[in-house]
């Protein structure tokens, strides 16, 4: 298991726009949270039982989205770290680039 963990590691600290990705996903997560907030309080003002049910599933389903991008993205990252080094040896690197457009 330490030496999973290192490999891990190693791969992602060679690829630090996996940070920028994850944290660019944390605010995106963030505002939608805030206005999901705004909407849910309307909407339990003015509507019915279903609307609020629905929003509650569209809050699920958004969260579920941006974690298994940023999941998709180190995945695809790591990847093509191990198999072709060269293409994901920067804070940039194509390989961040075509798994986060993947």
């Amino acid at each position: 298991a330490a030496a999973n963990l290192n490999t891990a590691l190693t791969a992602v600290k060679s690829n630090m726009g996996l940070t920028f990705i994850a944290v660019v996903m944390l605010i995106v997560a963030l505002g939608w949270s805030i206005l999901w907030f705004v909407g849910l309080g309307e909407a339990v003002s003015t509507s019915s039982g279903a609307i609020v049910f629905l929003l509650l599933v569209s809050y699920y389903w958004v969260h579920q989205v941006l974690c298994n991008v940023v999941h998709v993205t180190s995945a695809g990252t790591v990847a093509t770290w191990w198999y072709v080094p060269l293409e994901a040896a920067s804070c940039w690197s194509t390989a961040i680039q075509d798994s986060f457009c993947r």
